[in-house]
Formats: structure tokens, sequence, C-alpha cells
């Protein structure tokens, strides 16, 4: 008996050490980067036997763009098609482009995970809107946020019914932005119309008074819950980092 649980456990175990890295099968621990996010991340598994999928850390830094806001929802579909139920979203960044944020924000709020956006330096614009889709929102002590309208640079002569177009698309753009900023706020609607109008600034403190974040906290208490984290910048590049014991 105990020969044959041998001869069938044995290969096993042999195939389960070539495929480890170096480090690992050493018994050392694995610290890489890796330019292709496609794997798939280890579950870990309880005492119950349970499948338990970890809390995955992203960093989106740099400008909302097609590129920074693609190589997010690809990433963050991956993450779900894997299992994935937990996202820590630390956000640093002033904006970008209209339709890219607006295109985050219904993403996100439709993913079926559970969002935590975390503003560690700046969230201004269309990234202030990426972080309201947040299910829960927190702030570091320093960050601040910057509420305003879309705006436009024509740049050149348009006809009349160009103009027309234009306008009218401003004005949708601006809608959405209202709705956006009072889902996410305790503002009325006259409150957020005047604070849009004036772009307004709020640091960190004065975001809680407006219900904008729920929780101050330093980066390295809010950070420390997540040893995978991916990193996408405006180099329209996406990197991985295992830091797990």
């Amino acid at each position: 008996m105990y020969k044959y649980l041998l001869n069938l456990t044995l290969p096993l175990l042999l195939l389960s050490l070539t495929n480890l890295p170096a480090s690992q099968a050493q018994g050392q621990p694995e610290r890489r980067v890796s330019q292709e996010p496609n794997q798939s991340l280890p579950i870990n598994e309880d005492s119950s036997a349970e499948r338990q999928a970890p809390t995955v850390t992203i960093k989106l830094l740099g400008e909302i763009n097609n590129d920074t806001v693609g190589n997010l929802v690809n990433l963050l579909t991956q993450l779900s098609n894997q299992g994935i139920e937990d996202v820590l979203l630390v956000i640093n960044s002033g904006g970008g482009k209209v339709k890219s944020g607006m295109m985050a924000y219904e993403y996100l709020k439709n993913l079926p995970i559970n969002l935590h956006t975390h503003n560690i330096a700046m969230s201004s614009s269309a990234a202030s809107w990426i972080y309201c889709a947040g299910d829960k929102r927190t702030a570091s002590p320093n960050s601040y946020f910057t509420l305003h309208y879309s705006t436009t640079n024509p740049g050149r002569q348009y006809s009349h019914h160009q103009a027309e177009t234009i306008y009218e698309d401003m004005k949708n753009d601006s809608n959405f932005i209202e709705e956006v900023t009072e889902s996410c706020t305790n503002l009325s609607k006259a409150e957020t119309v005047r604070a849009l109008e004036l772009e307004t600034l709020y640091t960190a403190s004065e975001a809680i008074d407006i219900g904008l974040a729920e929780e101050i906290g330093f980066p390295s208490e809010i950070l420390g819950q997540s040893c995978y984290l991916y990193l996408i910048d405006q180099g329209n590049k996406v990197s991985f980092r295992d830091a797990c014991p």
C-alpha cells in the first residue's frame, strides 16, 4: 500500500518542483517584476479547504486616457475572471480625457468586485470620477481632489451645426459629471453646480466633510493589505510584482 502511494505521489512532487522558479525551489521567497499580467494569481486554500482569492492592489498613475483606461479595464476583466473579489485601486492623477474617465467609471460601477479606491496624492477632474466608483473610498492625509466641469479648446473654426454638436456633447458631459459628484458626496444639486463651476479644490479633510472620502489614512496602513501589486502608468504598460511571502 505504502509503495503504491509513494509511486503515485513522487512523480507529482517532482513535477511541481520543476515548475517552480529557482528561488522558490531553494526555499527562498520570490520577488519579481513582469510585463505579462495575463498570468493567473495563486489562490490560497484555508483549513476548511475552501478556495479564497487574495486582495489585489492596482496603482493608477498619470493621465486618464484611452491607453491607461484600456489597460485598467483589461486587467480588471482578467482578475474578475480569475475569481478576484477584492481590489484596492490607488490613484494619483490630475485627470485627462473626459470620455476615458466616463468609460472607466461606468465599467467600475458595474464590475462584480469589491472596489476600494484610495487617493494617495491627487485625484482631480476625470480621476475623481474613477475615485467615486469605489465601494469604499479613502485618502492619504496630504492628498487633494479637484472637481470641475469639462472644458474644450476649439483650436479652429467651426460651422454653426458643428458648434451645436459640440455644445450638446458638453451638456451631456456636464450632466454626467453632476450625477457622479452628487452620487458620492452629500452636496445638494445647487452646491454641486457651484463647486463644479468654481473648479473647487478639496483637501482630504474637506473631502471627508462633503462625503467624497470616507476615511483618512497613511499609505502604509492602507496599502499593507495586499501583496499582489499591478502598476498602470502613462507609459502604456502594466507591471506586476508578487511580494507575497
